[in-house]
């Protein structure tokens, strides 16, 4: 046999064990395996090993060592070994402390370990009568039930009843190792005042199993009551290890009931606490139906250390908000007023608003679409991008450029050289581009191609590299540099100007100097 599937009853009934106590320290252990469903004939080989600790994997844990039994019969899928039989596990391995018994068929390891409890050497008990054991290493009770029949309701290896009948109908459940019917009484408490110890332990490794499950149906009754109040305890704690499983899972149909209801009141308590590592799992996971309102309900602080999605399986965000069609998005300053508001339907169709601060109308029967109002808390507009015509409108503007954000500043020593190379045109926008200026074609500017080559610092560019536009803003930097160097230029002129008129005097004044003296040398030859 290469293929063997195996696994504990408490669900899935291809493995059924017992451990029967024996007048020494060897026991008997019984089990049942199944290949692919189907009862097994043949031999497996066994592997048992004892622990003091459920799931503990230190070797300072386990008791002894691992027994090996090779060729073991099966008939019917039962196996029956004597465990301890060559003192694996020592002369007296049980000496009063709990014990958990590892078994593997095959290689493969059944999970959960069974824990080995004291049983009693009488077959029976009679009424009122009750059972003692003081002896090390012997189990007190043990109930096998070897019925293949798994969905019989009355297939329990014990039932515990108060009364004949208790009325409550338990269909819908596969057997248990135990079943306790109590009518009007507490079927089962479990009390623990050790720190960081459980008063009850569900675990479940099957597919689909749950290591808690709790119902009610009565009104103002809970499916599960978890009380913690000493530090390091859980009221109720589940793990669930198994593919689909539910570590603690409650359904309530009373009025006022709760499925799972938990109240912490010792230092850093935790009303409910839980956790998941499996692929796609979740630690918490709560649904509503017919009349209920609220899946999850908080009257206190919530916090969340990692990322909330809202309609988002996965968010990558602190805060991951989707919402589908016709939905809307609003955060409230007070249950009139909206702090933010996305509304998808009705006349404001898609606005959102901050009070007193910013206002998007991506569109409101076309009168404001695309625009964006920033208004001041007196509620005057400040600032208006109109998106029909393209146009931005500001009460006022300021662009960081103080000195003590800038270094290696130096003058625009060409300025008026590169400017004169520019040439302001007149032009017609393309259709799209004049859709988005609200219709108009007709416009003036600069070549962004040609700005681009002169300033490159005032143009934009696209991923690829092409040019897309100019920031006429930043261009009065050039033109303020280039009246400078124009005016320059100019004094320079008019000292020159100056400097010729002044050699022009005195040229003057020298040649009439020279006339008066040819006059006067022209009156003597006379």
């Amino acid at each position: 046999m290469r293929s063997t599937t195996v696994a504990i009853l408490l669900g899935i009934t291809t493995l059924a064990a017992s451990a029967v106590a024996q007048t020494g320290s060897p026991f008997t252990y019984q089990g049942r395996v199944a290949n692919n469903g189907a009862p097994v004939n043949g031999t497996v080989s066994v592997q048992l090993s004892l622990w003091r600790d459920a799931f503990s994997n230190s070797i300072a844990d386990r008791i002894g060592s691992v027994q090996t039994l090779n060729n073991v019969a099966v008939n019917n899928g039962v196996f029956t070994v004597i465990a301890n039989s060559l003192l694996e596990f020592g002369t007296n391995p049980f000496n009063g402390e709990a014990r958990w018994l590892q078994v593997a068929v095959n290689g493969q390891t059944v999970l959960p370990r069974q824990q080995l409890l004291s049983t009693p050497y009488a077959s029976g008990l009679t009424g009122g009568g009750g059972a003692i054991n003081n002896s090390s290493g012997t189990t007190t009770f043990s109930f096998t039930n070897l019925s293949t029949n798994t969905t019989a309701n009355t297939a329990n290896a014990l039932l515990v009843r108060r009364g004949n009948a208790s009325g409550i109908s338990l269909d819908g459940f596969y057997p248990a190792a135990l079943s306790v019917d109590t009518a009007n009484v507490n079927g089962v408490v479990s009390t623990s005042s050790a720190a960081s110890a459980y008063s009850i332990f569900g675990l479940s490794s099957g597919n689909g199993g749950s290591g808690v499950v709790g119902q009610a149906s009565g009104a103002n009754s809970n499916g599960v009551l978890g009380i913690s109040t000493e530090p390091g305890t859980s009221g109720v704690r589940g793990i669930a290890n198994g593919g689909s499983a539910n570590a603690v899972y409650g359904t309530s149909s009373g009025s006022f009931g709760a499925g799972l209801y938990a109240v912490a009141t010792g230092p850093n308590g935790l009303g409910v606490l839980a956790s998941a590592s499996g692929t796609d799992g979740r630690a918490i996971s709560a649904s509503i139906s017919g009349a209920a309102t609220h899946a999850g309900y908080f009257s206190g602080p919530v916090f969340v250390s990692n990322r909330l999605g809202i309609g988002v399986l996965s968010p990558t965000v602190p805060l991951d908000v989707q919402v589908g069609s016709n939905q809307s998005i609003q955060f409230r300053l007070d249950s009139i007023v909206p702090g933010i508001n996305v509304n998808t339907t009705g006349g404001n169709a898609g606005i959102m608003r901050l009070r007193n601060g910013l206002e998007i109308w991506p569109n409101d029967a076309g009168t404001k679409a695309g625009r964006l109002d920033v208004r001041n808390t007196t509620g005057a507009t400040t600032i208006v991008l109109d998106g029909a015509t393209g146009n931005i409108n500001a009460t006022g503007t300021i662009t960081p450029s103080s000195a003590r954000l800038k270094e290696h500043v130096t003058p625009i020593d060409d300025a008026l050289e590169r400017l004169l190379r520019l040439e302001g045109v007149r032009f017609d926008w393309i259709a799209p581009e004049a859709a988005k200026r609200g219709g108009k074609t007709h416009d003036l500017g600069f070549i962004a191609e040609s700005v681009a080559k002169e300033f490159p610092e005032v143009a934009a560019f696209d991923p690829e590299g092409r040019v897309i536009g100019v920031d006429y803003a930043r261009m009065s930097a050039v033109a303020v540099q280039a009246i400078r160097q124009q005016q320059a230029q100019r004094e320079r002129d008019r000292a020159e100007i100056d400097r010729l008129a002044a050699d022009n005097a005195a040229k003057q004044r020298e040649i009439a100097d020279l006339k008066a003296r040819l006059d006067r040398l022209e009156a003597r030859l006379r």
